[in-house]
């Protein structure tokens, strides 16, 4: 029901009648009538949940003034800038904040900070912003799960110098936001990568320090690890029952205190979904049998705290970590019987859909790792660091231990044994699922996993073999990415990677964060089963044309590189050249009349070689299945005026505006004389340029052009199926523009 509020599908409905059918097949009218009511309740509820979410959220940016207060823990540095989580007091909200960080010395008092302050800023606010690229990670469901809807850019803030009233127990929230800071600092002096995995499983805090480590991990199809880590709630239990009995108290005595313990070790754990779905279990099951004398099964717990979840945060179904965590751990409860043989089996089969829909790849030797890592993980890995980060004299003996762990699986993730399978379509998720349980149920298995076997094969093939062939225009912000793919992929090009223009020049302020080539360009590259090019063609050497050709050259292979003639040459090139994964033998300079590994493409600029500036742009032009488009990189005007001047009968259909629509390109003149059907403009919301310019879109205009733009309408794509080509963008995945191209 969440899932069908928050997020329609037919598939949902399906589902959710399927459910109804099961229940009114019971025969009992009570369990009907209970079924009935709740149904009521919890649709009305996430109706009202969601008016409250759309109420609080600022549609249009707007300038603020407010106070944040702001514990110590909920914040991280990042180079020079800073990402806050905090309570903004004028809106009664938590947001998600950012701040640019101005000096050094700033930086180091916010990286030793520990304590709960309110600060008084000035900003612009706004809702999260939503994907606008197909499979994009979803930043605004993400936030919605932790209940907050809106980001504040800040421009200045100071510490407050009123005092801000607070009850006792914000007094309490922040000194234990203060003890989980102060337990932060302290693992971090501890040797690697003892340090960084007692922050991600004993405190839930995660830095871009781990994230290496965690790829790893998710390359093996292991991401559930961290989605059960609450596991170490049972030692935590287990230890104050051991040390109190020795201490003779009684077990009542000790009951009370782990009901208060757990709660506390909730804050400072860092209330992480999976942390909270093992402290939620066990308090349910103490309460229950010390108050109410009633004996409740693990599986009764289990849908209990899961309620309690969607209660408060609705949207954390949609949370991957929220999925793998309840999903497995029932699968846990449901098979305390089974060998670790069926039990990874089990584990593996269940996981395998999820992993696919969230991250588009699986690992041969998951189903084998799954059966060893378990117990690996529980006995080994889970006590040195909890013994390591507790004892400082067996400190350097348990990180020796984990430093072996993760060579072990660093070199097994090395393995060629990794699939990108793509992203399959929502139906093949549920029907997987759906295998999973009939399998469990242990009928007909041969059948069932011959259906399962093929029926993956089956979406693999349809996702590696399309029958169609798109160009795709893909929304990178302010820069220029563009894939071309032809039926079966057996052509796959990429225009320019995009990239950020960067003005940090100290190594205090180098950010870590992953750029948008990883996030965007090669998401969605991966999400189509694509994890070769058969070539990259970068027009010019500007950033946020090539920025982010060397993080993505770390994910896709690429076969071949062209560059205009010149510009391999440069220093700035060869900078990024060393920093990819391409070699130099890879990289071919191109110019008028050369030939490339693609007879649909025509090199028509530059004419000769040069520096790699925007008047040597390469223009190519595409033979799209009789409709002839046209990419210029950044193309000055007097370069457009000589080329039509060269080329007098060059006429196109698709025309891909020079340099994002800025008025030093598109000449009336140039426009006129290729009489382009339909004009795409690759440009940033609210970029510091004025992209596209407003002398530009006259031009369009005058000439009767239809254009899209990517700051308003996302992703946009031209596709090649059924002998038609259509039109179609992302903000209106269901309006989809037909154009006769004859």
């Amino acid at each position: 029901m969440s899932f069908l509020i928050l997020s329609f599908s037919w598939v949902g409905v399906i589902v959710f009648l399927g459910w109804q059918f099961r229940i009114w097949k019971t025969g009992s009218k009570q369990i009907w009538r209970i079924n009935l009511l709740f149904c009521i309740f919890w649709i009305g509820y996430i109706f009202l949940w969601n008016q409250i979410q759309q109420k609080q959220a600022i549609v249009d940016q707007t300038n603020i003034n407010g106070h944040l207060v702001m514990h110590a823990d909920e914040y991280e540095v990042d180079g020079d800038l800073l990402k806050i989580q905090a309570k903004w007091l004028e809106g009664h909200q938590k947001v998600q904040a950012y701040y640019r960080i101005k000096e050094k010395n700033e930086k180091k008092r916010w990286l030793a900070s520990s304590k709960t302050v309110t600060y008084t800023f000035s900003g612009k606010i706004r809702q999260v912003s939503l994907p606008t690229n197909e499979n994009e990670f979803n930043f605004r469901r993400f936030e919605a799960s932790r209940n907050i809807v809106n980001a504040i850019n800040i421009e200045e803030l100071q510490v407050s110098s009123s005092k801000i009233k607070s009850s006792l127990l914000d007094r309490l929230l922040a000194y234990l936001h203060y003890l989980r800071k102060k337990m932060l600092l302290y693992l971090q002096k501890l040797p690697q990568p003892l340090s960084l995995l007692a922050e991600v499983l004993l405190l839930g805090y995660q830095k871009q320090d781990f994230n290496n480590t965690l790829e790893k991990i998710r390359l093996l199809g292991l991401s559930y690890l961290f989605s059960l880590s609450g596991m170490h709630v049972f030692y935590l239990i287990s230890a104050f029952k051991w040390i109190f009995q020795r201490m003779r108290i009684t077990r009542e005595t000790t009951e009370n205190i782990i009901l208060i313990i757990l709660p506390i070790y909730g804050i400072l754990g860092g209330c992480s979904l999976s942390l909270m779905r093992s402290i939620g279990m066990a308090f349910i099951t103490l309460i229950s049998r010390k108050f109410f004398l009633i004996k409740i099964t693990t599986i009764e717990s289990w849908s209990f705290v899961l309620l309690v979840n969607l209660f408060y945060a609705p949207a954390s179904i949609f949370d991957f970590g929220a999925q793998l965590s309840y999903l497995l751990t029932l699968i846990l409860l449901l098979n305390k019987n089974s060998s670790a043989v069926l039990l990874g089996i089990r584990l593996t089969f269940f996981s395998i859909p999820l992993v696919l829909w969230n991250t588009y790849q699986w690992n041969l030797l998951t189903i084998f790792l799954t059966v060893v890592i378990v117990p690996f993980f529980e006995w080994l890995i889970m006590p040195c660091v909890i013994l390591g980060s507790l004892i400082p004299l067996v400190s350097e003996a348990c990180n020796t231990i984990l430093v072996q762990s993760v060579n072990i699986l660093t070199a097994i993730a090395n393995f060629p044994t990794n699939i990108i399978y793509g992203k399959p379509p929502l139906f093949w998720i549920v029907f997987w699922m759906f295998l999973s349980i009939l399998l469990m149920l242990g009928k007909h298995k041969r059948i069932l996993v011959a259906l399962c076997i093929s029926s993956y094969f089956f979406v693999f093939m349809w996702i590696h073999y399309p029958l169609y062939g798109e160009i795709v225009y893909i929304d990178i912000g302010q820069g220029d990415s563009t894939l071309i793919r032809t039926p079966y992929n057996k052509s796959i090009t990429l225009i320019d990677t995009g990239g950020k223009v960067s003005f940090q020049t100290e190594k205090w302020q180098t950010r870590h964060s992953k750029t948008n080539g990883e996030t965007i360009v090669a998401n969605y590259l991966l999400s189509k089963g694509i994890s070769s090019l058969d070539r990259l063609i970068l027009t010019h050497q500007d950033a946020d044309h090539v920025g982010n050709f060397p993080s993505i050259s770390k994910l896709i292979s690429i076969k071949r590189v062209y560059v205009p003639a010149g510009m391999e040459k440069l220093s700035s090139f060869q900078h990024r050249l060393v920093k990819s994964s391409i070699k130099q033998n890879h990289v071919y300079p191109v110019k008028i009349g050369d030939l490339i590994d693609d007879p649909n493409i025509n090199i028509l600029h530059p004419t000769k070689e040069g520096q790699g500036t925007n008047a040597d742009s390469v223009v190519l032009e595409y033979n799209f299945y009789g409709v002839p488009c046209l990419f210029t990189g950044d193309l000055d005007k007097d370069n457009e005026i000589a080329l039509i001047k060269r080329l007098p009968n060059l006429q196109v259909d698709i025309l891909k505006l020079g340099h994002h629509g800025s008025k030093t390109s598109s000449d009336e003149s140039f426009i006129h004389a290729l009489r382009p059907k339909y004009a795409i403009i690759s440009a940033g919301r609210q970029n510091r340029y004025g992209h596209p310019n407003e002398e530009t879109l006259e031009t369009l205009r005058k000439n009767h052009i239809p254009y899209m733009l990517t700051a308003e309408k996302g992703m946009i794509k031209l596709v090649y199926k059924y002998n038609k080509i259509k039109i179609s963008n992302f903000a209106d995945e269901n309006k989809i523009t037909s154009f006769n191209f004859e």
